[in-house]
């Protein structure tokens, strides 16, 4: 029987070492924290939205995907501005069946996965894993996998240059989990007629962006959950970094929509922080790297990265929570069909596995929406093209939920061909004129002063 050690209890180490459990492998979870210790007293890292295909994964593995009780994520309707106050496009796509999404509080996830595992008679170990005593776990196991960066463990994995393209956070990020608004089609009506079934976007050019999603907390229930992404040296990451509570993160999230984003003010308005959960909100930044699959502990032996470990994304391409759940799957799937060493030569070649069928294309669809246009004509004739088509609109968010059916779109006559295929080998030009046209009448909008993207009426509070 297969010894194996998964260090780290977040999401994507719990899930793996459950899956690897009911592989019918010897697991041990290390994690610093009990089980009820991380439920109560840690923040939820990130929105953590997942796609059908990662929820596909957890089905497989025989997890839950929490969709029977989350409010559903059909769609994401984004509102884009070229610059502050320039209303320029709207964006509005359908998942479809297939692809529809759950935002899951990550604490409820990693709680229920901990508590199966020791169920089911898996090995928890409340340790805090450092370099000092991770050689004396890893001799006593045929693999570990390193699913935490604490106790200096991310240390222990080189940078990947080939695979990393940014060398500094590329975004501010603020996050706050709300109450006070429905969690259905009654909520930001102005958008779209899907409502709250939408994921909620605006895209500014020049500060950031924001998203509102349905969301699963893990006492409240159905709620909303915001993410805002500065860019460095802005306003908004001024002060979206100065809140020291919810209150007043709530205070400047709400400010900030008033001044630069008054078409969800009205909404806004009505949300209420969670006076249940001291943990709902957290603010810092986030390097986007891929580290080497093999690392080696002080005494020289190898171990193998996971989840954020592996590969740290930006949030705003929805990738990290994604990513680890499709890495622990294939992870779970490679070990059980390996008869031999699980060397470094093999923790290599299983990462570039797992890196070509998933992890490139999640780096593209992250850069793709980080830099947007400005990442050059391929970024700018898809994002335009959705503009004039809810179809591309679809399929363009449908990247985050599969972005290898997709990408890489390498060349402006690809991007040309993936629009055709997205209307139904229809005619690229077309679309793009549509949008085009669209455009215009948001300029003529701007130049006689009035709004283009639809708004309810603020209140008087």
């Amino acid at each position: 029987m297969t010894r194996i050690a998964v260090i780290g209890a977040g999401q994507t180490g719990a899930t793996a070492a459950l899956g690897l459990l009911n592989r019918g492998h010897e697991v041990s979870l290390y994690s610093d924290r009990s089980p009820q210790n991380l439920f109560e007293n840690t923040p939820a890292t990130g929105t953590a939205v997942m796609y059908g295909e990662a929820l596909a994964v957890e089905a497989r593995l025989g997890m839950n995907t929490y969709r029977d009780v989350a409010p559903p994520i059909d769609g994401i309707t984004g509102l884009l501005l070229s610059e502050p106050g320039m209303e320029l496009m709207r964006i509005s796509g359908e998942f479809g069946s297939e692809l529809r999404g759950v935002g899951v509080d990550t604490r409820i996830r990693s709680f229920d996965r901990m508590n199966e595992f020791i169920r089911m008679g898996g090995r928890f170990v409340v340790d805090e894993v450092t370099t000092d005593n991770i050689d004396d776990i890893a001799a006593a196991h045929d693999l570990t996998l390193v699913s935490t960066g604490k106790g200096g463990l991310s240390a222990m994995f080189a940078r990947d240059d080939e695979r990393s393209d940014y060398t500094e956070p590329q975004r501010y990020l603020a996050m706050i989990t709300v109450t006070g608004l429905p969690v259905d089609e009654t909520a930001f009506t102005h958008r779209s007629d899907a409502g709250g079934r939408h994921n909620a976007l605006s895209i500014v050019g020049g500060l950031g962006e924001s998203i509102w999603c349905p969301y699963l907390h893990k006492t409240n229930g159905p709620s909303w959950s915001f993410l805002a992404l500065a860019r460095p040296g802005t306003e908004w990451e001024a002060r979206l970094s100065a809140p020291t509570s919810a209150d007043e993160m709530l205070t400047a999230i709400t400010d900030l929509h008033r001044e630069y984003l008054p078409w969800d003010a009205a909404d806004v308005e009505r949300m209420e922080v969670l006076t249940s959960d001291r943990h709902s909100w957290l603010k810092g930044r986030v390097l986007p790297i891929v580290r080497e699959a093999v690392g080696h502990t002080p005494g020289g032996r190898a171990v193998m990265s996971l989840g954020d470990t592996s590969i740290a994304f930006d949030p705003i391409g929805a990738q990290g929570a994604q990513s680890g759940i499709k890495q622990a799957g294939f992870y779970v799937d490679a070990i059980a069909d390996h008869d031999g060493p699980f060397d470094a030569a093999w923790m290599a070649a299983t990462f570039d596995g797992y890196y070509e069928r998933y992890g490139r294309a999640a780096n593209l669809v992250t850069k793709l929406f980080l830099e947007q246009a400005a990442g050059g004509p391929v970024n700018e004739l898809l994002i335009t093209a959705a503009a004039g088509d809810s179809r591309v609109a679809s399929a363009l968010y449908g990247m985050l939920a599969t972005p290898q059916r997709s990408l890489p779109i390498d060349s402006v006559d690809a991007a040309l061909a993936w629009i055709s295929r997205a209307v139904d080998d229809g005619d690229p030009q077309a679309v793009l004129d549509r949008a085009a046209a669209s455009i215009a009448d948001a300029l003529r909008a701007h130049t006689e002063g009035r709004a283009f993207f639809a708004r309810p009426e603020l209140s008087l509070r």
